[in-house]
């Protein structure tokens, strides 16, 4: 058991989730998730070069970092929150020029 988990969205609430071992799975897609303090990147290629030198038949089709996910995840809100700011400026401008004239 682990806690914390955002499974599908950062929005969503935690959820207890299991693991279990690949050969439990079935056949859908792999992940593997990794804690490092090295650099990512040049962990995955490591990750990458190993697994090809195991089993050159299963592919590492990509990796990507926690921030990164985070990022993808959470793009709509960055986006509204941006507009959002732009709107307010305008308006803020708008009332100013109309309260001076």
């Amino acid at each position: 058991m682990v806690r914390d988990v955002h499974y599908a969205s950062v929005r969503e609430a935690p959820e207890e989730m299991v693991y279990l071992p690949t050969w439990r799975r079935g056949p859908e897609m792999k992940a593997l998730v990794v804690r490092t303090v090295q650099d990512a990147a040049g962990l995955a290629e490591a990750i990458r070069r190993k697994a090809a030198a195991i089993d050159a038949a299963v592919p590492v089709l990509s990796t990507k970092t926690l921030q990164q996910e985070i990022d993808n995840n959470v793009v709509v809100e960055r986006l509204v929150t941006t507009v959002s700011t732009f709107f307010g400026g305008l308006a803020l401008l708008l009332a100013r020029s109309a309260s001076t004239a």
